[in-house]
């Protein structure tokens, strides 16, 4: 088997809610809206190249309940920036603000931190130190 592209899907009970959150909050950028009798969702992209898929889904019924069970991780230049502007807003479970890992492994240390979206899916982002 010879895997030749990827694409990250979030469902949600409620995606507009979501995909707005992505492209205001994180800056994705609305690429196309599906909006059919068997699709509804939105196709949005991270950076040249990357994309990522927010639907509906008809099993989804709630949030989020187990928010660390797989992790959105997104590599980023400035991570502090970032956690300052959105540590104003009061919409935002910020659950780490960004700290060092990886000490010690050559080209890997890191800032990460990591924040909740509306459904509860965490989303960790992390700035590779130079």
């Amino acid at each position: 088997m010879k895997i030749f592209k990827y694409r990250v899907a979030i469902f949600s009970k409620d995606p507009d809610r979501l995909a707005n959150f992505y492209i205001n909050y994180l800056g994705f950028k609305l690429i196309i809206k599906i909006d059919s009798n068997d699709d509804y969702g939105y196709s949005l992209e991270l950076s040249k190249g990357y994309k990522i898929w927010i639907a509906r889904h008809s099993q989804i019924k709630s949030n989020n309940k187990d928010s660390f069970r797989i992790m959105l991780s997104l590599y980023v230049d400035n991570i502090s920036a970032f956690f300052n502007s959105i540590m104003k807003s009061k919409n935002i479970a910020i659950i780490e603000e960004p700290k060092t890992a990886c000490k010690g492994i050559l080209g890997e240390e890191r800032l990460v931190g990591s924040f909740l979206d509306p459904d509860g899916n965490c989303i960790q982002l992390m700035e590779l130190i130079k």
